[in-house]
């Protein structure tokens, strides 16, 4: 480590304006865990050229990562003001300060709401024939039947709502430990298909607390409970609680990770369409992982792995069930509204395999298993600094070993989203 931030120091030394060399000293300095260093040899620097703005703009940052934002705000703000910061250092700036500037506020609220319009190719997520074999041992058909006209794939525009909302409140710790309260809406209400309509409202309550902020490896553990009540068409559906536990870190300036877990409980709730829905309640845990990486100033990847136990009452609804998704995110300057925040460009594929604990005696005398892929593209358009348009395009294959299980849905959203 000691010896990266030695060779990054030289280059800076040979080259006090190229911003590359000083984003990678201070990478370096992050990784070798002592700040001090970097904040002294960037002051030397900045103290023999006074018009570097790109060194100006990285004291900032390590400052600001010291627990100084006093200091190193107005030292990010001048370097940004300078007109010399090139674009992608501009944005990564500018996102910096205001959550530094947030951060410093003792309550503070922040949310996100979308609204537009969806088209999906399969809107019910259902096999696209209404003739389906039923499999003995050995996925051998012994029969074909006729489904229920409704549950064959129908394709169907919806309007697409989402809402979400944090109150966060500093709890007065050096350490800047916070306590939030969560609330969200989810809707997708279809043209034609009024029955398979989606609300869901979720509320959430917990904790973030920080360790690790005046030097070392930055780590915030965030314990929290939550509830999900889902509506489906005009019927309660399912009210879902949980304990949760997400602990994230950022290992250097480029590579941070995190952790969730989670246990709790889904309870499925009867209805006149579904009168023994409740056979699905179940126990649920699990949990995953994941690491970003940022390759340059503009773009990141990222990848994820989580596993899930569903423990339903009957062994047919009950499942276990892992997977993993990769993607990537890359920033653009924007030349559709120049006075507005950069586009960013985003797209991620995952794989699900999903096995049941025993056969749906109706269908099979074979367990169940699916295979799920999944595939987006999405991107972010600002018209104003917190309102944009979005667009996305998205894609799903289920295949399973029940064919009334397997289908394929391609669809597409457009709208408006708004942060405050």
């Amino acid at each position: 480590m000691q010896s990266n931030f030695n060779a990054a120091l030289r280059t800076v030394l040979e080259q006090p304006g190229n911003s590359a060399a000083s984003f990678n000293l201070v990478q370096a300095a992050v990784a070798a865990g002592d700040l001090r260093i970097a904040i002294s040899a960037l002051e030397r620097i900045l103290l023999l050229n006074p018009e570097l703005d790109n060194i100006r703009f990285e004291l900032g940052f390590l400052y600001i990562r010291a627990g100084l934002p006093e200091v190193g705000v107005p030292m990010v703000e001048k370097a940004l003001a300078s007109g010399d910061v090139p674009e992608e250092v501009r944005a990564r700036g500018e996102t910096l300060v205001r959550a530094t500037n947030d951060a410093q506020k003792r309550f503070r609220i922040t949310g996100r709401a979308f609204g537009g319009i969806a088209y999906d190719s399969n809107a019910n997520a259902a096999a696209e024939s209404a003739l389906v074999e039923i499999l003995g041992p050995n996925n051998t058909p012994v029969l074909a039947t006729l489904i229920d006209p409704n549950s064959i794939a129908e394709d169907d525009f919806s309007a697409v709502t989402t809402a979400n909302l944090r109150v966060e409140y500093d709890l007065g710790f050096q350490s800047g430990h916070t306590i939030f309260a969560d609330a969200g809406y989810y809707g997708k209400h279809f043209f034609e298909r009024g029955d398979i309509n989606l609300d869901v409202i979720s509320l959430g309550l917990g904790t973030n607390i920080f360790f690790g902020k005046g030097g070392g490896l930055p780590v915030t553990v965030s314990p929290s409970l939550t509830y999900d009540h889902v509506i489906e068409g005009s019927d309660n559906y399912l009210n879902s609680y949980k304990a949760r536990l997400a602990v994230t870190t950022q290992f250097n300036r480029r590579l941070a990770g995190g952790l969730n877990l989670f246990a709790g409980y889904d309870d499925f709730l009867e209805s006149a369409e579904n009168p023994i829905l409740d056979s699905r309640d179940a126990g649920v845990y699990g949990g995953g992982a994941y690491v970003t990486y940022l390759f340059t100033p503009t773009l990141r990847g990222f990848i994820s792995a989580d596993a899930e136990r569903f423990d339903a009452n009957v062994g047919y609804e009950a499942y276990s069930q892992a997977g993993a998704r990769v993607g990537l995110a890359k920033l653009f300057k924007n030349i559709v509204f120049p006075e507005a925040p950069v586009i960013r460009l985003s797209g991620y594929v995952g794989f699900r395999h999903r096995f049941y604990d025993t056969p749906d005696p109706v269908i099979s005398l074979e367990d169940r298993e699916d295979n799920r892929t999944d595939l987006g593209l999405s991107v972010e358009l600002p018209i104003h600094t917190n309102v944009a348009l979005q667009f996305d395009v998205y894609g799903t294959r289920n295949q399973s070993n029940y064919d009334i299980n397997e289908f394929e849905n391609l669809g597409s959203s457009g709208g408006l989203v708004i942060k405050f």
